[in-house]
């Protein structure tokens, strides 16, 4: 039979296959398939890693990197997993302010991040990812565009920064999201669907710990004792099985919000604004 190697050809990163240059430890300019052999030390304000190529995997093999990923110039379609960055982060910009898309980073744990520790753009997937203590205000934990896939993502121990731990665009995705703690959990633009996520011990006196666009779909999401609103939802927003409990700025909240369904949600010792407070044809059952 083949070996791993014959079935998918992969480059060990190292000073002779990837040398890098003034900003990088390591750099990738070719597509394919890539892997660590160590872990990656801290190099002064190089990148660990730069990506100057699309449709790039690389396997971190369940080795530490102590400095960032990102990328120079244009690129799409990068794929980073299986291992841990400490002190640092993944972002992937596609020339300049505009991200990365359809990338996918997966089963990777952050740790003791002083900034974002991931941003991407459209299309994206980030999944089997926890963030531990990560710190800042800068964008967002995770912030991702359109159509982003959140699957059992943790974010916990936040400092009280000013954005939200996860921050997306229109049509997200999430399922098993998890945030503890933060300025605010989980911001998403319209058409959201949310399964199984929870929001708890955000910081905000402003800003709902779950907030999403019109259109979006919740169930079974819970938000618990943060310091704002539990939820707020656009217009024809449905909710099913959601509980909003112990939150300081009421259940679930938004006044100008229109048909919003609301199904078997349970809205109990909310305080300073009302359990529900929503706007004109409610449904509620």
């Amino acid at each position: 039979g083949k070996t791993l190697t014959a079935l998918e050809p992969r480059t060990e990163i190292n000073a002779t296959n990837t040398p890098g240059e003034a900003n990088s430890i390591f750099r990738i300019t070719q597509t394919g398939s890539y892997y660590l052999s160590g872990n990656n030390q801290q190099n002064g304000t190089r990148s660990a890693i730069e990506i100057a190529a699309s449709n790039v995997t690389i396997d971190l093999s369940g080795f530490t990197l102590f400095s960032f990923i990102t990328n120079d110039g244009p690129v799409n379609n990068i794929v980073v997993r299986n291992g841990f960055v400490e002190a640092s982060f993944i972002s992937l910009l596609a020339g300049g302010a505009d991200p990365a898309d359809g990338c996918v980073i997966e089963h990777i744990t952050f740790s003791i991040c002083t900034t974002q520790a991931i941003r991407v753009g459209d299309g994206c997937t980030v999944r089997n990812v926890r963030l531990v203590a990560p710190a800042g205000n800068f964008g967002g934990s995770i912030r991702m565009g359109n159509f982003a896939t959140l699957t059992d993502v943790t974010v916990e121990n936040r400092a009280s920064g000013s954005a939200p731990c996860i921050d997306v665009g229109t049509h997200a995705m999430m399922e098993r999201v998890l945030t503890r703690g933060g300025s605010t959990g989980i911001e998403a633009g319209n058409y959201a669907t949310l399964r199984s996520c929870v929001v708890a011990n955000s910081l905000s006196q402003t800003r709902p710990a779950i907030s999403v666009g019109l259109g979006s779909t919740l169930t079974d999401c819970i938000s618990s004792d943060n310091q704002s609103a539990g939820f707020s939802m656009g217009n024809n927003s449905r909710l099913t099985g959601c509980i909003a409990s112990g939150n300081l700025g009421g259940g679930f909240v938004n006044a100008n919000a229109n048909s919003v369904s609301m199904i078997n949600c349970t809205a109990d010792t909310n305080s300073n604004e009302a359990n529900i407070r929503l706007g004109g044809f409610a449904m509620i059952s």
